[in-house]
């Protein structure tokens, strides 16, 4: 009876186990924004995406917020334009060594967005869709 009771446990916690493998897989779900150096110091080829001094920008499966990573201290500036060019976001972020930082984009109606990274002299340009 005992190895009944630790079968079914055990099949139990497997199954919430995959359950819980798949459903935080769904909340992780994000898309990576590339970004391309479109001024500043363009002596290394394009597209260039230095992860020491670049964030990696995601953009979550809802389309509700932006992720900034950086694996480096950085200050940046966030530029967001809508398909006419108009500015309709703008934010600044100083982040620390390995940290991440979220931009709610939940406002933004459904549409085509150019994302404008600003680091020093440098301006890198991503598209994002939501």
């Amino acid at each position: 009876m005992n190895k009944t009771i630790l079968k079914v446990a055990f099949a139990a916690a497997c199954l919430l186990g995959l359950q819980g493998i798949t459903f935080s897989s769904l909340l992780m779900a994000e898309e990576q924004i590339p970004l391309i150096l479109i001024e500043g110091d363009t002596s290394t080829p394009i597209p260039k995406r230095t992860p020491e001094l670049t964030p990696l920008v995601e953009i979550n499966d809802a389309g509700t917020q932006l992720t900034f990573t950086s694996t480096a201290a950085i200050t940046f500036s966030v530029v967001i334009e809508d398909e006419d060019g108009n500015t309709v976001l703008t934010d600044v972020f100083a982040l620390q060594q390995n940290t991440q930082t979220n931009l709610s984009i939940a406002s933004l109606p459904t549409g085509d967005y150019t994302l404008y990274v600003i680091i020093g002299d440098n301006t890198y340009e991503g598209e994002f869709s939501k």
